[in-house]
């Protein structure tokens, strides 16, 4: 797939009952044998609208709770990379700047797995609001605002 339009597909077994793997196998195959076109992508513009360099705290809503992250971005031109922080894991991320819209993917070990993050937003004045694809955990919302320093020998 061409640019940063990677895709992964992955295998849950744990429920399936013994004789279930042909059938579903041979559905994986057919459907990859004679993959889908992606559209056309339009071309980004030539430079970033957006500096997103910097640390960022992040608020992702759930269907039942919320959690807070942190997003440590390097953007060089259009290019992003840096880390993501989440309540109990870390990984890295990297991405990309077009316009005043960010994407970026990033993922975590969790148990001997990967729990995946894509996140595509826009930003505005200094935040960036968007949607979070967790893959088989849904999609989530997010917004992130550029994180605040506190001036040397105060407390708050």
């Amino acid at each position: 797939r061409p640019g940063n339009l990677a895709s992964t597909v992955s295998f849950i077994p744990y429920q399936m009952m013994p004789g279930e793997e042909k059938p579903v196998a041979d559905r994986v195959v057919a459907l990859l044998s004679k993959p889908p076109q992606p559209a056309p992508q339009p071309a980004p513009p030539s430079e970033p609208d957006a500096s997103v360099a910097g640390q960022w705290d992040a608020h992702l809503e759930f269907g039942r709770g919320s959690a807070n992250h942190t997003l440590i971005l390097e953007q060089n031109g259009a290019n992003l990379v840096g880390t993501h922080r989440g309540e109990y894991f870390s990984g890295d991320l990297n991405g990309a700047v077009a316009g005043n819209t960010v994407k970026f993917r990033s993922s975590h070990r969790v148990h001997g797995t990967r729990l995946s993050y894509e996140f595509s937003g826009t930003v505005d004045a200094g935040k960036i609001t968007g949607a979070v694809n967790m893959g088989e955990y849904g999609i989530t919302a997010f917004t992130a605002q550029r994180h605040q320093y506190r001036p040397a020998g105060r407390r708050g």
